[in-house]
């Protein structure tokens, strides 16, 4: 919080966390421990996480968690509800702490990934891709391998679009009129607008029956090329204060188009192609 006053980054920075400590050991039971810049505590039973991500987003800092990896844990199904640890237990629709869970390329969520909400509490924002990701590794400083699938990653690619979004000087603008404060929550609003714009609801895989979205960058691979053939203009992409609705909404074709960073477009089943301007 003093970098973010020191380097006047209200406005401009993400914080991601791909950790969770259990709730019973999260509580703030002495309220003179209490940092500057914290607001006094409601109740001795304060989570310390919550009440600095308050803060950061008033100071206009966003924010994003991992959902967790416990749901097909046998013997820890405590842990796999999304109220069991912090800081993602902070989550919810009201909140603009943003909340990733992981989803195999095709959308399908990874058994591993956590998502039950017992208090129906909107914790989880989106899903994305963290099964079979290529990352640096330690062994090295140009080594490269495949991690264990999980929510770290996707929480990390999400906060790297989220940075990106906030990279934009007129999407930036948007998000912190009238106040830094503003820009957690406008920030969020648009990862989940753009991606039900261009992914629609929940995941495209048979195995799929949630309404969360999976994310999307609202960017499309321009037509062109041998064998590819236009169908149809794509939509245009709502504003990010304009919810989707049926008239901008499209389902993705199902068949693989990209695979890591490696095009693919297989001639006998080739997805619909847009041109968007």
């Amino acid at each position: 919080m003093q970098d973010v006053e020191a380097y006047e980054l209200g406005g401009k920075a993400v914080v991601s966390m791909s950790f969770g400590v259990p709730a019973r050991f999260m509580w703030w039971e002495d309220d003179s421990e209490r940092p500057p810049n914290i607001p006094p505590i409601p109740s001795r039973n304060t989570d310390v996480l919550g009440a600095f991500l308050h803060a950061l987003a008033e100071m206009g800092v966003a924010a994003v968690a991992s959902s967790g990896n416990f749901a097909d844990k046998k013997g820890l199904e405590d842990f796999a509800t999304l109220q069991a640890h912090s800081p993602r237990r902070n989550g919810g629709a009201n909140s603009p702490l943003v909340v990733v869970g992981n989803a195999d390329k095709d959308g399908n969520r990874y058994p591993s990934s956590n998502w039950k909400d017992t208090d129906n509490a909107g914790i989880l924002t989106l899903y994305m891709n963290g099964d079979d990701i290529l990352c640096a590794v330690k062994e090295g400083t140009d080594a490269w391998g495949k991690e264990p699938a999980g929510t770290s990653q996707a929480t990390a690619a999400t906060a790297g679009l989220m940075a990106y979004f906030l990279g934009d000087p007129e999407l930036r603008a948007q998000f912190t009129a009238g106040g830094v404060g503003n820009m957690p929550m406008r920030l969020k609003k648009h990862l989940i607008d753009v991606s039900v714009a261009h992914k629609g609801i929940g995941g495209w895989g048979d195995a799929n029956t949630d309404s969360v979205p999976r994310l999307s960058n609202g960017e499309s691979i321009t037509c062109g090329g041998e064998g590819v053939t236009v169908e149809q203009e794509a939509p245009p992409m709502p504003a990010y204060v304009s919810p989707p609705n049926t008239a901008t909404r499209r389902q993705l074709a199902t068949s693989e188009v990209s695979y890591g960073m490696d095009l693919v477009l297989p001639v006998a089943s080739r997805p619909k192609c847009y041109n968007r301007p």
